[in-house]
């Protein structure tokens, strides 16, 4: 039964994230100032469960900036990126920015992404075949939401292992 029940709850995830991308393709985009802390703290605790366990430690700055965005589209962000370090990282997660070039990421202090994946990494089903069933969409949905925004993202590799995934937004 919770076999069904997790199926169902991924099928559920992949529909409405697929719906997003659709109909973030298809409008206009809608920026607005966003207060990043509140969005951050809404992800982090709809990811509370996952966190506690992983036995994970997230760290989070005490201040954010405000940004332009649309909302729903950078909550989709921290929630790909955050859910991404949880399942595939390792127990230390730091999410932050960076005043410099109004970067925004997550690092995890995991393996890291393998460099058979690495120039891959944003393609749509990139991760279709792997064992634990992940479908592989997160990251090109987050590339097209950024896009949209007109900012980047990427991933770099964190030393000694690990990895930092990040996105731009431009300035208000």
């Amino acid at each position: 039964m919770q076999s069904l029940i997790a199926s169902v709850d991924e099928m559920t995830r992949l529909i409405k994230s697929v719906s997003l991308l659709a109909r973030a393709s298809a409008a206009p985009v809608r920026k607005e100032k966003i207060a990043m802390g509140d969005i951050v703290s809404d992800v982090w605790q709809r990811l509370e469960r996952q966190i506690l366990e992983k036995d994970a430690s997230v760290h989070f700055p005490a201040s954010w900036p405000q940004a332009l965005g649309a909302p729903a589209w950078v909550k989709f962000i921290w929630s790909a990126f955050l859910s991404n370090a949880l399942q595939y990282g390792g127990r230390r997660i730091h999410a932050g920015w960076r005043a410099s070039n109004r970067r925004f990421f997550v690092e995890d202090d995991g393996p890291g992404v393998p460099d058979a994946v690495r120039g891959h990494l944003f393609q749509p089903f990139e991760l279709l075949h792997r064992p634990d069933g992940a479908r592989g969409l997160s990251l090109s949905i987050v590339l097209r939401l950024v896009q949209l925004q007109g900012g980047q993202c990427g991933h770099e590799p964190v030393s000694p292992h690990g990895a930092c995934f990040y996105f731009t937004l431009p300035a208000e």
